[in-house]
């Protein structure tokens, strides 16, 4: 006959001996010198301001174009057909900024030509 004590440490020990059996998923080892570690973070950091820097550009051009074509809108009547004329200007002036066709400083200089101070 098997005592309480006896059948616990059996049971234990069988518990013991079935968690050995199975087998630990393997997880790779990464070794990496500071450098490497420097590098990656750099890296992501960066990535990370750029995506920032771009949903922010995104977000101030919308908001110029809406107050500028509510604006003409208000003071002169603008209706669709020339407030989407303007938009495709506006959005081609972008464009060539971008592709460093044009400087902002052009746009400036053009509007003085016109009598209008940006600031």
């Amino acid at each position: 006959m098997v005592t309480l004590w006896e059948w616990f440490i059996m049971s234990n020990r069988s518990q013991r001996r079935g968690g050995q059996a199975q087998k630990v998923a393997h997880m790779p080892t990464y070794n990496m010198n500071q450098h490497q570690v420097e590098e990656m973070s750099q890296q992501a950091i960066k990535k990370e301001i750029d995506t920032m820097r771009q949903d922010i550009l995104e977000k101030v051009t919308i908001q110029l174009s809406a107050s500028f074509l509510v604006a003409l809108h208000e003071s002169t009547g603008f209706g669709q057909k020339r407030l989407t004329r303007v938009l495709e200007r506006v959005q081609f002036l972008m464009q060539a900024i971008v592709e460093g066709e044009i400087d902002i400083q052009d746009l400036v200089a053009e509007c003085s030509k016109l009598g209008v101070e940006v600031v």
